[in-house]
């Protein structure tokens, strides 16, 4: 530990100070009065004049020096401190915002298809352009030495140039002039211009400069990966459109130039998107994005008459003075009756007030320590940063008297707006970290005694498609660990704590603030070589996230000071491991597979266990059987332990198609599912790791449903996302047809409404129009639940149909089928040459399709028959090209029949009923 001090009470210091000794580099303390070197003695500190000037420090400097929240005294006089760091850097701001705007209003619309830009260094940057509607940062200034800069969330010289910008025209030019010269009204006329990373826009932005009266020599790199020639350059007007092969090479190229002085421009050239090279860019300015999808849905603009105006509502410093006033005086409050509900969650962001006296500065913070924990840089290790080091401190003290639950009705609202604010200060790369008192849902209490501390060497398999994997071990709370990595590849990794995503903590819902908000700490950036020390007042698995890459890998790690929870690999002891189950004091349990990992809270997964009444291989084998491997061979995937039928091999023989290419067919990114006591959204939440709240069962549609959604394809799917909800559940009703077939017990038999649906279809034959009222009953509504029981109806009736087809084995094939189409279709390298075999010979160039095309043409080509009819009886439009090529084939024409059933998991009845408007549904 570098450079860690030692304390003393001495003559001359009250007794609140103390006084500060410093071990020497690469020397570590070990009791009160050694420093010991990494290989070996150091020698005993002494207070000989000769040898040693102390100082004296206040309990609060101790705190600001160490990390060490233990020598705060009280919560006043950390805030105080802060808002004198924040009054300085306040002053600063305004006298550089008044310089750039001068008395030019501040007008700039940067439309939905932007970012925000958010600022991450006080002392250095500072908000360049407030949103008027939201107060959202949509642009940031600053300086590094000699360094000057500003990062813009869309491409404002694009607009400027095509006319759309007229309003920001003069305070643009000012800030380039500052940004070139240092002084707003000082023009540079001679300077050498680098453009990179512009994409489509490149050729608006490249005639901007060159209409300028000024002779500016401006160089364009096209190839990403010779960038250097124009980071040379004396100004750089870098986008973030564009990949580079050495991502790294080119952020310690550009930290090189900053330190140089360059002077940059950035343009955020991806719409609302991010991107790694944009993120690259602006980690090097100490800025970053702002939330998933930026501007689009706020489209926030500056409309402000004067700069004055604009400082008045806000900037990173005054949000966060403001947020510290309000903790000052214990005077928050807003009226929560606007707030709103979504999938059984409520939301309060956006109240009347909410965000701009507490949100905006919280968030502010938590960027800032995401950005030092990314680098994993110790805040409290680093010259400067005073004032983050300041809210962090507030932060621990706040944590200390968390006692779950809470509620916005609180009567005292203030106890839960500091545990909220807690959540927000919490950093994880530091050498204190407090365990927090209270946990609630999350944890029972844990500390290093309860548990041992291990020392490990661990190899870890990591996927070319890359996302993130089990590493095995827990970080207990308040202990700090180190992470080693000691494999020579340059494969990017970052390592992490906790799976949970930030809708498992329903801090708005009534009583339901019982647990940290932000579990899954920020992601640490972790290269061959490097160790990373990092402590978490939650504890929580640990987790490695890695890029994509060209083939699997594995990362060599070792770790100290972790913790051992129970973890079930492939091939591991089932006995063994619930024994484990039964006697950990750690919270979270891991199941690990090629396919799935499962990270289960443990007594979930005792109950999960219990529900099979202790039949461990049962259950075990229905996991692997059921959830994982019926999922993935419905999907036609290629890969270990998984098979195409003798029918599917066949057809794709007859058409010539490569069905088992592990690269056209591989797995999917490793599926994770988080099983916790709340899930993102809902009861269970899409995504990877998709969120469940039940326990674990590997029958249950929920589980299926939710992987299912990480496997559909959008061309697949039925008039775009209103089949999202209905296309991916092909899955579990296949998972419990299976599971009919061999057991005879109907898991899921009533989810779909067969009858219903057929009355529909039948009404709307006796209308002028059938189609297109079976359109208006079935698919017009856009909710994506809406209609979702006779919506599947209609993926059944696919799978009805084709159960007469004689070279299939089951109708089920067919969906394998357009699976493995589809991803054949989407990895075409030679449209002229592989059309034909795909079915599209009459399209001359590869299509954008959609999903009522594309199911059209596969269904029509795999089954050789003409499917328009059932399409129309369904009431799915297609285009003219679709409906050419269908008849192109030459196939005889689907018949309107309908399939009836009682039970979706098992047969129809033998004989299909016409759509006709007057056959009945069967009596029997």
């Amino acid at each position: 530990m570098k450079g860690f001090i030692f304390l003393l009470l001495l003559a001359g210091c009250t007794t609140d100070e103390k006084v500060v000794l410093s071990c020497p580099e690469n020397a570590t303390l070990t009791n009160t009065d050694e420093c010991f070197c990494d290989d070996g003695f150091y020698g005993e500190l002494t207070l000989s004049d000769a040898e040693y000037e102390g100082e004296c420090l206040s309990g609060l400097e101790m705190a600001v020096k160490t990390g060490d929240p233990t020598y705060l005294s009280s919560e006043q006089e950390i805030i105080a401190a802060a808002q004198e760091e924040l009054a300085t850097i306040i002053t600063r701001d305004e006298e550089m915002l008044r310089a750039l705007y001068g008395t030019e209003t501040v007008s700039y619309t940067p439309t939905e298809w932007s970012q925000h830009i958010v600022n991450v260094d006080l002392t250095n940057n500072f908000i360049l352009v407030q949103g008027t509607d939201y107060g959202y940062s949509l642009a940031v200034a600053g300086s590094q030495g000699e360094s000057r800069y500003a990062a813009f969330g869309g491409n404002v010289v694009a607009r400027l140039h095509n006319g759309d910008e007229t309003g920001f025209a003069m305070p643009f030019e000012r800030v380039l002039n500052w940004i070139l010269s240092g002084d707003p009204e000082q023009t540079i006329d001679s300077l050498s211009v680098g453009v990179a990373f512009l994409g489509w826009d490149e050729p608006d932005v490249e005639a901007w400069l060159s209409n300028r009266d000024s002779d500016w020599n401006i160089t364009v790199c096209d190839n990403p990966d010779e960038v250097s020639d124009c980071l040379n350059s004396d100004l750089l007007v870098l986008g973030s459109n564009g990949t580079v092969s050495d991502l790294e090479s080119m952020s310690v190229h550009l930290h090189r130039r900053i330190t140089e002085g360059a002077k940059i421009l950035f343009l955020h050239t991806e719409t609302w998107a991010t991107s790694d090279v944009g993120t690259a860019i602006l980690a090097a300015l100490h800025t970053t994005y702002g939330e998933y999808g930026g501007n689009y849905w706020s489209n926030d603009n500056a409309s402000w008459g004067t700069v004055d105006e604009m400082l008045a509502a806000g900037g990173s410093a005054r949000e966060l003075n403001t947020m510290l006033g309000h903790f000052e005086a214990s005077d928050y409050w807003f009226d929560w009756g606007e707030c709103t509900d979504w999938v059984g969650q409520t939301f309060c962001h956006d109240i009347a007030g909410f965000r701009s006296e507490f949100l905006n500065g919280a968030q502010t913070l938590r960027n800032q320590l995401s950005v030092n924990d990314g680098q994993n840089v110790d805040v409290f290790a680093s010259e400067g940063d005073r004032i983050w080091k300041l809210l962090v401190l507030l932060g621990d003290w706040y944590r200390q008297n968390i006692q779950y639950p809470y509620s916005r009705s609180d009567a005292d609202i203030m106890p839960f707006m500091k545990s909220y604010f807690a959540d927000h200060a919490t950093v994880y790369s530091r050498a204190f970290n407090p365990p927090q008192a209270d946990l609630g849902s999350f944890s029972a209490n844990i500390t290093s005694q309860d548990v041992d501390l291990l020392s490990v060497d661990v190899q870890v398999d990591t996927s070319a498609r890359g996302g993130f994997t089990a590493i095995g071990y827990s970080a207990v709370p308040g202990q700090t660990f180190t992470i080693r990595r000691t494999d020579s590849s340059d494969l990017p990794a970052q390592v992490f704590i906790n799976t949970q995503r930030t809708g498992s903590t329903r801090e708005f819902d009534e009583g339901q603030y019982n647990r940290p908000k932000y579990l899954q700490s920020h992601p640490v950036r972790i290269v061959s070589g490097d160790t990373v020390r990092l402590t978490s007042p939650y504890g929580g698995t640990l987790q490695l996230s890695v890029a994509a890459s060209d083939s699997d890998q594995q990362i060599a790690l070792s770790l100290e000071n972790v913790s051992l929870h129970p973890v079930l690999g492939e091939g591991g002891d089932i006995e063994t491991y619930v024994n484990e189950l039964e006697t950990t004091q750690l919270p979270f349990t891991e199941i690990r597979n090629p396919y799935v990992q499962i990270h289960s809270k443990v007594d979930m997964m005792l109950t999960s266990i219990d529900d099979y009444g202790g039949d461990l291989d049962l259950f075990f084998d229905e996991l692997h059987e059921y959830m994982i491997f019926d999922t993935y061979n419905l999907a036609g995937f290629a890969g270990a332990d998984l098979s195409l039928n003798d029918a599917v091999m066949a057809v794709c023989d007859d058409f010539g198609w490569d069905c088992t290419s592990e690269e056209i067919h591989r797995l999917p990114a490793l599926q994770h599912i988080n099983i916790d006591t709340y899930a993102h959204c809902g009861g269970g939440c899409s995504g990877n790791p998709y969120d469940q709240a039940w326990a674990l069962h590997p029958l249950g549609w929920g589980e299926t449903h939710e992987i299912g959604h990480n496997l559909q394809r959008s061309r697949l799917g039925i008039y775009g996302g209103r089949s999202s909800e209905v296309s991916n559940q092909i899955f579990p009703l296949h998972k419990h047809w299976s599971y009919y077939a061999e057991t005879g017990i109907a898991m899921s038999g009533d989810r779909v409404d067969y009858m219903g649906t057929f009355d529909l279809l039948q009404q709307a034959q006796q209308t002028a129009d059938p189609t297109a009222s079976v359109y208006d009953a079935l698919w017009s509504a856009e909710g994506i639940y809406d209609n979702n029981a006779e919506r599947m109806a209609f993926f059944m009736q696919i799978v009805h149909h084709s159960d007469g087809l004689e070279f299939l084995q089951t109708g089920w094939d067919i969906f394998t089928l357009m699976y493995l189409h589809e991803r054949l279709f989407s990895s075409v390298s030679d449209w002229a040459a592989q059309k034909d075999a795909l079915g599209f010979s009459t399209y001359s160039t590869m299509p954008e399709i959609d999903g009522n095309d594309f199911m059209l043409l596969s269904l029509s080509f795999i089954s050789r028959i003409d499917q328009r009819p059932f399409f129309n009886m369904w009431g799915i439009t297609y285009s003219d090209q679709a409906s050419n090529q269908v008849a192109e084939y030459g196939f005889p024409l689907a018949e309107r029949v309908f399939f009836a059933s009682d039970n979706a998991n098992g047969q129809p009845y033998p004989e299909p009923i016409p759509v006709d408007g007057v056959s009945p549904w069967p009596t029997e």
